[in-house]
């Protein structure tokens, strides 16, 4: 039996660094995490000689990388180096979802709206039926167009 890959993760505190613990443990990695002092760096390493060293680059000092480039001549390892942008990246697409949703709600208002105004109200009237609609019904100003423009097509 192969006996596990050890991976060695610098300054490994935050939520994404368990989650990578998480997902490297899963696969059956050993897993180990280095967040004290540098002068440590280097005995820590010749204790565990771990196979792979990973470092997140958006936390990572200028001593850290140094510090890794010094005894990487000492004690040569690979080194895998991230920099954590995933979570700027789920926001904007959380945010771009929102934004979508916003879209598709106004854009189902104007045709509810244009619906009306063909059937003989003004555009104001058509607005606030459809927020009396919405409020009779205790639910968004794009739900109620949305129903509207369902029962509509039905007909």
């Amino acid at each position: 039996m192969e006996s596990p890959i050890t991976v060695l993760l610098l300054r490994g505190h935050d939520r994404y660094w368990e989650e990578a613990r998480a997902c490297l443990a899963a696969i059956g990695c050993r897993v180990e995490v280095f967040d004290g002092p540098l002068f440590r760096l280097e005995a820590t390493i010749s204790a565990l000689q771990p196979d792979v060293i990973m470092v997140a680059a958006d936390a990572m000092e200028r001593g850290t990388l140094e510090s890794i480039c010094l005894f990487g001549t000492a004690l040569p390892r690979p080194m895998v180096v991230f920099r954590v942008r995933h979570e700027s990246l789920r926001n904007l697409h959380a945010e771009l979802e929102a934004l979508k949703q916003r879209l598709a709600g106004r854009e189902a208002v104007d045709a509810a709206k244009r619906l009306l105004m063909q059937e003989g109200l003004s555009e104001s009237e058509a607005h606030a039926r459809l927020r009396w609609l919405s409020m009779d019904a205790g639910i968004t100003k794009a739900e109620a167009a949305r129903r509207l423009l369902q029962r509509s097509r039905r007909t």
